[in-house]
């Protein structure tokens, strides 16, 4: 009764803490982060690892079932999973409500460096993924490009990727579907055989020429240079022209095989394992995360504004 008779008595005074109020919740409501999804971290974690040209059941007896007996002795740990593909390894584990997520993921990761010794040699990193609400995508783009498909993965990397990352509040742009290239080498057997060549010294000989290789340093008074000798292939001629082997001619001297001499070397794509259409039509798909904490809003009005001006200067698509 108080508070309601001083406000009755001094109307102007209280009218001015209620506009005060106001205006700083107007003021406030700038700042107010506007996201899709409540900022909630699910207490599960998953480790993904990749074993190239294995059978899922090598995967299985070499990869999951390794790290598996690791890793199932976290603390707090409620259930563990796992699926073994051809070439992939992944495991799911999930924690009771409530555990410290930074501090099981730290955990997991020194359990998969203990298991390390043990895994094959030739398998990538093993990489851990947390359940984020942050890690879902704020923005889809769907791209056509009629003239220039070939080059779509390079025009948007260079055009859209690259200016999209360096925006405030952008994590993570990826392209899905467009054609990526690659280099065909297309060895012929009967070539091989007459030449005495196997298979694996072609391969080594290709992945030798492809190097740059450091050559130590000069030191010129008080300058100090790196020296780099530069072997990597910058032309589909220079692959055709790698060195393979030796032949004997008929002055039993050394000659050259080339690659070209045993196989065919086609500037080619690589296999989609992923098929974009828009509007029925062949084309590619960009999908944009934020990060961790910003507007969601504020992020996709800074996106469509970049997205408008990297059209300007895009070539015929």
């Amino acid at each position: 009764m108080r508070i309601a008779a001083f406000s009755v008595r001094r109307p102007v005074f209280t009218s001015m803490i209620f506009m005060g109020l106001l205006v700083l919740g107007v003021y406030s409501l700038r700042f107010l982060p506007v996201d899709l999804m409540p900022n909630m971290t699910f207490p599960g974690l998953s480790i993904i690892t990749i074993y190239p040209g294995a059978s899922p059941e090598d995967v299985e007896q070499l990869v999951t079932k390794t790290i598996e007996d690791f890793v199932s002795t976290v603390p707090n740990l409620k259930e563990i999973t796992s699926q073994s593909l051809e070439n992939i390894s992944a495991i799911t584990m999930r924690f009771q409500w409530g555990t410290n997520m930074d501090e099981a993921a730290n955990d997991v990761r020194s359990r998969i460096d203990m298991a390390k010794r043990l895994l094959p040699e030739d398998i990538e990193n093993p990489v851990i993924f947390k359940y984020d609400m942050s890690m879902w995508p704020i923005m889809f783009y769907g791209v056509l490009a009629k003239e220039s498909y070939p080059k779509l993965q390079e025009i948007l990397k260079d055009k859209i990727v690259d200016p999209l990352k360096r925006i405030p509040g952008v994590a993570i742009v990826d392209i899905f579907g467009a054609p990526e290239r690659e280099i065909h080498v297309y060895v012929k057997p009967d070539r091989l055989a007459a030449y005495n060549l196997s298979l694996e010294q072609v391969k080594k000989a290709i992945a030798a020429s492809n190097l740059n290789i450091p050559a130590g340093h000069i030191k010129i008074g008080t300058r100090d240079y790196a020296i780099r000798v530069p072997g990597e292939y910058t032309s589909l001629k220079d692959i055709e022209n790698t060195i393979v082997g030796y032949k004997l001619t008929r002055t039993f001297r050394p000659a050259p095989i080339l690659l070209k001499d045993v196989a065919d070397v086609v500037d080619s794509f690589k296999d989609k394992e992923t098929v974009v259409r828009v509007n029925g039509v062949r084309g590619a798909l960009l999908m944009i995360q934020k990060q961790s904490g910003t507007n969601t809003i504020e992020v996709v009005e800074k996106v469509k504004s970049a997205w408008k001006n990297s059209k300007r200067i895009f070539p015929p698509m």
